[in-house]
């Protein structure tokens, strides 16, 4: 499908013009030096070329977006290519085709005529490449300009949703000393084209709409007409989503499995630290990117501030998850709260195997009740028989009949046993201690142990809570994203 454009019509309007004057083609160079001399002889470009000075000139305005240079998100500078048609009537450049061998339309240069001071109101700076085009005017006096020139635009950026953002930048048209009583600027009919634009790679054309309105000023009563066009520019993310947001989802990954990481391997605090870094640094690769403004917060820095928010959260929690595992078995055994809480509801909610808890002060003491100790004793019915009878470990006292049956033995006889039991109960004594210090070994460990276990399980729970943290933080930031485009 081939759509006409207001370029496409106004050579159409031309060739048909050359059609019906090529009858007369005699001598067409002098007959153009003949028409230009008598248009200018009387000639005053200066004034408004109309019959009646009273009377507005008519002023139609149109524009082809052509290309986007560049959109300076910092300085906030729309650099466009823009391809301009201004139309209107000169009632002083009127000629009878008849008699110049039928020509019906002249160009001129620009120069030498009058042409309206229309400009870009919101200018941010020169306009470069600006060709001095002729003027091409009818034997009725409508008189056509086509330029082509390089627009700097001011245009406010709205950095919210970057990078799935939208731009709506503007290019407001006016006369700059005519007022709406002298020229009546107006648009063309048709809507502005986009069959000549060249894509661009990091911004997409939606569409271009026209506006006019009536601007008043404070100092002059009278009212000027502005046409101001609206380009409507979405960005093109992908760009951005491999090199930002790709990143910190996965530094929040790693930051999720930090908690899977065994708290013996003493590089779960260095991670995290590293991820802050990290993190720090994409948020100063995206200030750099935008405009230093204090009235939006762009998501993008809402969702880095929020992760970096999360992490350094995990990293405190890591800290005291640490002291947990490493420090907590030395002060005092895990409370009664704290088993039923831990190691009962969010082991079961975590679905994690937690071995049977119990007191470990009450079992301690139970296995120092019931582990006997053995002693020798000497009875002298049976001919020094050694036999191992059960005491317990505190109390070990001096069988009745040995004193009794010690008083009948024969000094030698009795300087040897009471010898003999002094040595059993050395020996007796040392076992105690050993056994003792075996006994409060592993009442340690299964005190530490059991607060490794309250530790491991505090570990599950905070990655189950900061990844539910992480998700719904992506999710409610960005389900605000009007559109994406890749």
């Amino acid at each position: 499908m081939v759509t006409t454009t207001a370029y496409d019509t106004f050579y159409e309007e031309r060739a048909s013009f050359a059609t019906k004057g090529s009858v007369h083609q005699v001598e067409p160079l002098f007959e153009g030096k003949k028409l230009m001399k008598e248009l200018m002889k009387n000639y005053q470009r200066g004034i408004r070329p109309v019959a009646n000075y009273s009377h507005p000139t008519p002023l139609k305005l149109g524009v082809d977006f052509r290309q986007i240079i560049d959109l300076d998100e910092k300085n906030q500078i729309l650099t466009s290519d823009i391809w301009q048609r201004q139309y209107w009537k000169d009632d002083d450049l009127k000629w009878d085709p008849a008699d110049y061998d039928g020509m019906t339309f002249i160009n001129i240069p620009y120069s030498a005529v009058w042409v309206p001071d229309i400009v870009l109101t919101n200018s941010a700076g020169k306009n470069h490449d600006q060709p001095e085009t002729n003027v091409i005017v009818s034997h009725d006096g409508q008189v056509t300009w086509l330029v082509t020139r390089m627009y700097k635009s001011s245009c406010h950026i709205n950095t919210y949703y970057f990078p799935f953002d939208e731009q709506n930048c503007t290019l407001t048209f006016a006369s700059w000393t005519y007022s709406g009583n002298e020229i009546n600027l107006t648009h063309e009919e048709v809507p502005p084209s986009k069959s000549y634009y060249v894509d661009n790679d990091e911004w997409k054309l939606v569409e271009i709409h026209v506006e006019k309105h009536d601007q008043v000023y404070e100092c002059c009563p009278e009212h000027y007409p502005e046409v101001t066009y609206v380009i409507q520019i979405q960005r093109r993310s992908l760009f951005y989503v491999t090199n930002l947001l790709a990143p910190c989802a996965l530094l929040s990954v790693l930051a999720i499995f930090g908690f899977y990481l065994p708290s013996d391997s003493g590089e779960r605090v260095g991670l995290g630290i590293t991820i802050l870094l990290s993190y720090s640094v994409f948020l100063l690769m995206v200030s750099e990117w935008m405009p230093p403004t204090s009235r939006t917060v762009p998501l993008i820095v809402v969702y880095y501030t929020v992760t970096m928010l999360l992490v350094g959260l995990s990293t405190i929690m890591t800290i005291a998850v640490l002291n947990i595992h490493h420090c907590a078995a030395d002060t005092a055994e895990v409370p009664g709260w704290i088993r039923t809480l831990v190691l009962f509801y969010l082991a079961r909610l975590c679905r994690m195997d937690v071995p049977k808890a119990t007191n470990t002060r009450a079992n301690r003491d139970r296995q120092q009740a019931e582990n006997p100790v053995s002693y020798l004793k000497f009875d002298p019915h049976h001919h020094r028989r050694i036999e191992i009878e059960s005491v317990e470990t505190k109390d070990v006292p001096k069988s009745e009949d040995c004193r009794k049956d010690s008083k009948n033995e024969t000094p030698v006889n009795n300087g040897q046993h009471v010898h003999l039991l002094d040595t059993l109960h050395t020996i007796q004594r040392e076992i105690c201690i050993i056994n003792e210090r075996f006994h409060r070994a592993d009442s340690e460990k299964a005190l530490a142990d059991e607060w490794k276990v309250v530790a491991k399980v505090m570990d599950r729970v905070l990655m189950i809570q900061f990844t539910v943290a992480t998700v719904l933080t992506c999710v409610c930031l960005f389900a605000q994203v009007p559109n994406i485009n890749w």
